[in-house]
């Protein structure tokens, strides 16, 4: 059964988020 479109979204999200934050430089 496939993922729910708004779970699949929040998900690739939350990754994207995590991501992003360890790319930032360390301040």
């Amino acid at each position: 059964m496939k993922r729910n479109d708004l779970e699949e979204r929040t998900l690739d999200f939350a990754r994207n988020v995590r991501i992003f934050i360890k790319k930032l430089p360390k301040s």
